[in-house]
């Protein structure tokens, strides 16, 4: 019999699956249900709870919409062909086909199947990131695993699988909604981030929980071994005053710069020339910064940050908006510009605070990538 049967009662042929076949409480149901691991783990874990965990990383991290869902359905395949542990997968070809096959019908019921080779990576990249951590939690053996550092605080407790089902049908409506609202354009981990922060979003940058968050980063470029540096306009120091906040910083902060003016970003390394063609607000002058300041201390990563915060520049009224930041981060060589547009803040602190988390957010993600 080609056929299966599915929770909601339909009948179809998974190696033929359509979008009609395609159903969210059918997923939900199933991946509840699905143990992580194949079951070797210290409790029951669902893959629908890896899944959630996935995608309020994505969301902590300040990626887009469409990356949120594509978190949450990463592995909705499973709910139909099961799950297959990773040792074993990559020598199914066949499993990868039909996967993959799935997979396709499923983005394109939820609207996803134009996702970026871009958008996917950054979907794998939390996928592993918080397999890490299950290991280290639910696997015997693993409680010694070095796991990487995440924005949010996952819900790793064994819970009742209905409880499991319905949040995760819950989820999807949420972000299947958010996503026909009007977009943006954020692309995470291009060249550019456009994104605009909103109303909703202002309690991510409460200063205790940003300055938590950089006591962590200083924590984990510790143990990596990394040393970085800076090279500020808009924020005036204040990404290097965070960093330099936790005991032990100088093992990893080299020194840095702040350049409110032309002249003293082209007394630090900046091409005047740069400036002159792009002006002092932009990804250009955002990476000539970084660039400079990196190669200045010889460190591992270099961040320049240049925008405005609720001002127009009177000396660049034409290449100043208000709430607009454009930051450069170069790693070992690996040069990526980013682009923010920030909504209206009660104070310049609230402003500096807003960028330095988005800044954070980029930061820990990259950083986790780095091996060693």
């Amino acid at each position: 019999m080609s056929a299966m049967n599915t929770f909601t009662g339909r009948i179809f042929d998974p190696l033929k699956m359509m979008k009609q076949d395609v159903c969210v409480e059918d997923i939900a149901h199933a991946l509840s249900l699905v143990c992580r691991g194949g079951g070797h783990i210290r409790y029951f874990f669902s893959v629908a709870q890896h899944s959630m965990n996935c995608a309020s990383e994505a969301a902590a991290r300040g990626w887009s919409g469409r990356i949120v869902l594509a978190c949450l359905l990463h592995d909705a395949s499973e709910a139909y062909i099961a799950d297959i542990i990773r040792p074993v997968k990559p020598y199914l070809t066949n499993y990868l086909d039909i996967e993959a096959q799935i997979m396709d019908v499923i983005y394109d019921y939820f609207e996803l199947a134009d996702l970026t080779p871009e958008e996917k990576k950054f979907c794998k990249q939390i996928d592993d990131e918080m397999m890490e951590h299950e290991l280290r939690i639910m696997m015997p053996g693993e409680e010694r695993r070095q796991t990487p550092i995440l924005m949010s605080e996952p819900d790793f407790r064994e819970r009742p699988y209905r409880d499991v089902e319905e949040e995760f049908k819950g989820m999807v409506e949420k972000y299947t909604e958010n996503l026909k609202k009007p977009d943006m354009g954020d692309k995470c981990g291009g060249l550019v981030i456009a994104k605009a922060i909103s109303e909703n979003n202002r309690a991510k940058y409460e200063e205790a929980a940003v300055r938590k968050g950089y006591r962590q980063l200083t924590k984990l470029l510790i143990e990596k071994k990394m040393t970085i540096t800076t090279m500020e306009s808009a924020t005036s120091g204040q990404i290097a005053s965070l960093i330099t906040d936790t005991e032990g910083s100088s093992a990893v902060f080299k020194g840095a710069f702040v350049t409110y003016c032309n002249e003293a970003k082209v007394m630090q390394g900046v091409p005047a020339d740069i400036l002159d063609r792009y002006t002092v607000y932009s990804k250009e002058t955002a990476e000539a910064m970084a660039a400079a300041c990196a190669k200045t201390y010889q460190a591992d990563i270099g961040i320049g940050v240049t925008g405005t915060m609720g001002n127009i520049d009177p000396a660049n009224p034409d290449a100043s908006g208000p709430g607009q930041v454009y930051f450069a981060i170069v790693i070992n060589g690996d040069m990526k510009s980013y682009y923010i547009e920030l909504a209206v803040q009660p104070t310049r602190l609230t402003y500096k605070l807003a960028v330095a988390k988005e800044i954070l957010d980029v930061l820990v993600s990259r950083v986790n990538q780095v091996s060693g």
